[in-house]
């Protein structure tokens, strides 16, 4: 099995896989057209030493990988999502001491060609419909932030503020109702229920980051963090 490792950031990601020891590596956008690229180059690799399957590794780090993620077991390839604190105690042991987008990558590859992580699961139907509406509510919030800062200037004509407060208004209203949304998903699922309490009880984690974290991540992204908190 080749495994190619993946650093992910918002806007574009590197790639790694050890081939006969060396390390290839190649950067990609994070987007549709840059994961259909991630998969023809990590195909090549794997060609070149006559290896048929593949395991892409990412860290459960943020919420950029989840798209990828999905992507690849779309097209029936093996993912693997791993705790981030493994792998840094695995860098330390490999004594990797520059931290690049590369090394990332490399490191990765390797844990994964050692260590042999478990392939990732893809989130249930009830994370799904919740993960849509946390996107909802964070375009809302941010149109909200728009409006108000808006508001802010100085010197506004009447006709300005008074479109600006209705519009203010109305957002607010359907932030409202997306937000009763999300709490009657989360609330009316036992096991998304216990998820977020279980990433509530980490200090820095309030109710809308664990749901952020829980929409975005699945439940073994939420596992993960809580269990990289807990050391």
């Amino acid at each position: 099995m080749t495994y190619i490792g993946i650093d992910i950031s918002k806007n574009f990601y590197v790639a790694a896989a050890i081939v006969k020891g060396k390390s290839r590596v190649q950067k990609f956008p994070n987007t549709p057209g840059g994961h259909k690229s991630l998969v023809r180059w990590a195909e090549n690799r794997a060609k070149r030493v006559k290896e048929e399957e593949l395991a892409f590794v990412m860290e459960a780090t943020s919420r950029y990988h989840l798209e990828c993620a999905l992507f690849l077991q779309g097209k029936g390839l093996r993912v693997r999502i791993v705790n981030p604190r493994f792998v840094h105690d695995f860098r330390r042991a490999m004594r990797y001491e520059n931290k690049t987008d590369i090394t990332d990558a490399e490191v990765l590859a390797r844990f994964g060609e050692v260590r042999r992580p478990a392939e990732w699961q893809p989130p249930s139907e009830e994370i799904v419909r919740l993960r849509d509406l946390v996107r909802r509510r964070e375009d809302l919030v941010g149109m909200i932030q728009q409006e108000r800062n808006r508001l802010s200037v100085p010197n506004l004509s009447s006709h300005l503020r008074e479109s600006l407060e209705q519009v203010l208004e109305f957002l607010t209203g359907k932030l409202a109702d997306v937000e009763r949304q999300i709490r009657e998903v989360v609330f009316g699922d036992a096991e998304l229920s216990r998820q977020v309490e279980l990433a509530e009880s980490i200090p820095w984690m309030g109710f809308w980051t664990a749901v952020v974290v829980l929409a975005l991540g699945g439940y073994q992204n939420c596992a993960l963090l809580c269990g990289n908190w807990r050391g």
